[in-house]
């Protein structure tokens, strides 16, 4: 056992030293997705998002939803959106980093932004802004429990 342990602080410390050579995956470009037929983007000073209103009469419930590291807008979370839409839920899909205006990374993202989010599906009036949520996978969870 002890030559075994000897023999794996052996080849990380000639890592160290020399420099590893393995090849690090590059990180996939930041996807900024079309909302699709059934969304709207939205350039606000505040917010920059696509929105997906709820199918049907009168206000909708609102749910604000946050994706993960990947960034952005991505196709998957429009997915997603869309697929809350035709439950008859209206969609905030928000972009927190990568997107104009917006830090280019996952660092010192401001705590504003996810106020800000709220606050324009409250000001709409077909939502119904007494019913709203948080959704977000991953990263994006983690913001879901900042805001």
């Amino acid at each position: 056992m002890r030559q075994k342990l000897m023999t794996c602080v052996a080849i990380l410390a000639g890592l160290i030293v020399t420099g590893s050579r393995a090849q690090v995956p590059a990180l996939p470009p930041i996807e900024i997705a079309d909302p699709a037929p059934s969304g709207v983007r939205v350039d606000d000073h505040e917010v920059f998002a696509n929105y997906f209103p709820g199918k049907g009469v009168g206000s909708r419930p609102g749910i604000l939803l946050l994706a993960g590291s990947e960034g952005g807008l991505g196709s998957g979370t429009v997915h997603i959106a869309s697929a809350l839409q035709a439950e008859g839920f209206s969609v905030l899909q928000l972009c927190y980093f990568g997107c104009p205006g917006l830090p280019a990374k996952l660092a010192s993202v401001p705590l504003e932004t996810f106020s800000s989010a709220p606050e324009w599906l409250r000001r709409r009036p077909d939502i119904d802004s007494t019913r709203l949520a948080i959704v977000g996978g991953s990263k994006g969870a983690e913001a879901a429990l900042l805001a």
